[in-house]
């Protein structure tokens, strides 16, 4: 077991692709860092920590496999204990885990996806920023896949409510929730953009959750640092193998966020949306494959 006098960061979803690229540069660049990277298998998730020590002896004893499903509550508790019980608390919290599907609002599909990527992101996050120590950093991966202008231009009624400022966890859990139920009652047209929605909605909600994040006062308080990263088409098993970056050129970004970047609130990046380490609009995307069809 590593040493409690190291601090600890937790990477969702870091057995493979961005992921575990995240998971490596931070063991580069954080030397006096413990680094748990999770997957819903125990398994995986181990395999990959004894990869990235035999690529950096270094980070010997300091790369942690632990088994959490974000959109399974008991692990993610179980995970919270378990920190909570060896460590006591976490520095940095990267939110790499989420799912894709590239059916057209599929009703199963669509469940899954925001399941796991909406309500998984937020509870996993609002359990353990109890344990984040002042300063601390919380990632998510959104992307520019979730543009709020594709939904403006369909419904701004809906689109002004999802921009709320105000809107607190329970309506952001809500309104995730209403998008799930209007796919499954075929009740989505002239309100929710079509063509890859689920997927585009579930980021763009990222994206959102990360900047209301950044406004609460328990996060002020504590001066931790919020951001929504875009990390980018990338090669992976989501992003196919026509995209233009590697996974390990779309973990840079997040690997200077939680890694170079001070641990104090910088307010040129704080609660923003940030592409190519540098804070970006995310009205509209700037990726053609991100566009969908409308009705």
């Amino acid at each position: 077991m590593a040493s409690k006098s190291l601090r600890t960061a937790v990477i969702t979803g870091a057995n493979r692709g961005i992921g575990y690229y995240i998971a490596e540069g931070l063991a580069k660049v954080l030397p006096d860092f413990r680094i748990i990277i999770t997957s819903r298998d125990k398994t995986r998730a181990e395999e990959a920590a004894a990869k990235i020590i035999a690529n950096n002896p270094s980070a010997k004893d300091r790369i942690l496999g632990f088994a959490c499903d974000i959109s399974d509550y008991a692990t993610v508790t179980q995970l919270k204990d378990y920190i909570k019980e060896n460590f006591g608390s976490i520095d940095i919290l990267v939110n790499n885990a989420g799912v894709l599907s590239w059916e057209d609002l599929d009703a199963k599909d669509t469940e899954w996806v925001v399941t796991t990527n909406v309500l998984g992101t937020i509870n996993i996050t609002e359990e353990l920023i109890p344990l984040l120590n002042p300063k601390g950093k919380i990632i998510n991966l959104g992307s520019s896949a979730g543009s709020w202008g594709k939904f403006a231009r369909v419904n701004k009624e809906t689109c002004a409510r999802l921009l709320d400022e105000k809107n607190t966890v329970e309506d952001l859990k809500s309104l995730a929730n209403e998008f799930i139920k209007d796919v499954k009652e075929g009740n989505y047209a002239g309100k929710w953009c079509t063509q890859r929605s689920g997927y585009c909605f579930s980021k763009l909600m990222i994206n959102i959750y990360s900047r209301n994040l950044s406004f609460r006062q328990d996060i002020k308080d504590k001066e931790i640092q919020v951001y929504s990263v875009c990390p980018g088409w990338c090669r992976t098993d989501m992003g196919g193998s026509d995209a233009k970056k590697s996974a390990e050129e779309g973990a840079d970004t997040v690997v200077f966020l939680a890694g170079l970047l001070p641990f104090k609130v910088d307010e040129k990046y704080q609660g923003k949306f940030v592409r190519d380490r540098e804070p970006a609009e995310w009205e509209f995307s700037p990726y053609p494959h991100d566009e969908p069809v409308y009705n």
